[in-house]
């Protein structure tokens, strides 16, 4: 299913995301063709991926050759941009998949691009994080069936600077999964995180959530969830929907 499918890391970095990804896709390939000549036009045409840092970028080309290696591969021309995702709409509505991990910046630290960042709707509340801008981003490469896969920060689920994404997200029906780190410390920044999954297109009306279990390295299922389960107060509360019905009755009587 991911043959012939476009995506994209638009914050590659050393290419951590890509080279898993190309790894997957040069194996379910390989399953049912043997053209590398026409694999390697694949990985050209299907894989993209952006990254403001040209050490990081040169980096991130540099893994990619060395796995493809491994497959008799050599020579592609990959379409790694080494540019400000900021900058950049010409992947806009095409993509299948956004996946990464995208950076974790306060816009106050981003010099010059603090004026790029305020054309953005999910950064009009608060001094929000670029985080919140790629999700944005993120959102306008998918085509109108895609998905969107991050793994950032969970301060969005309640912070003024994730207010306008928080609408948006409900307005728009897209929230599939959520996957909530908890403690689980998955990067060096020491913060909580949370891997959430958006969909275009969907008609159902619930989604389903998860935790991780740091011992098993997995994320187990908690249950599922409609809209007006988890949005409480215009803030993302994620737990089992007994627990949330607990925690709604308190912030109700509390607001009263």
């Amino acid at each position: 299913s991911i043959i012939r499918k476009h995506v994209i890391d638009n914050s590659c970095g050393d290419g951590a995301f890509l080279v898993l990804i190309v790894t997957r896709y040069c194996d379910e390939f390989l399953k049912f063709n043997s053209d590398l000549n026409t694999l390697s036009e694949e990985l050209l045409n299907y894989i993209h991926g952006i990254e403001i840092d040209e050490i990081e970028c040169n980096k991130c080309i540099n893994n990619l050759n060395e796995l493809v290696a491994k497959y008799g591969l050599r020579d592609i021309k990959w379409d790694i941009q080494c540019s400000d995702a900021l900058q950049i709409d010409k992947y806009n509505g095409m993509m299948d998949f956004v996946l990464g991990n995208p950076p974790y910046v306060r816009v106050h630290n981003l010099g010059d691009s603090f004026d790029l960042i305020k054309n953005f709707l999910f950064a009009q509340n608060g001094m929000t994080d670029l985080y919140i801008v790629f999700y944005e981003i993120g959102l306008r490469m998918l085509n109108k069936d895609g998905i969107l896969g991050y793994i950032t920060p969970s301060s969005f689920f309640n912070s003024i600077a994730g207010k306008f994404m928080r609408s948006y997200l409900v307005n728009n029906n897209l929230i599939d999964k959520v996957v909530d780190l908890k403690h689980y410390q998955a990067f060096e920044a020491r913060t909580y995180t949370t891997i959430l999954i958006l969909k275009q297109g969907r008609k159902q009306t619930t989604m389903d959530y998860y935790e991780f279990d740091s011992k098993h390295n997995i994320p187990y299922y908690v249950d599922t969830l409609t809209i007006t389960d988890y949005n409480i107060c215009d803030n993302f509360y994620f737990a089992s929907k007994s627990d949330l019905n607990t925690l709604r009755s308190i912030l109700l009587y509390r607001g009263n």
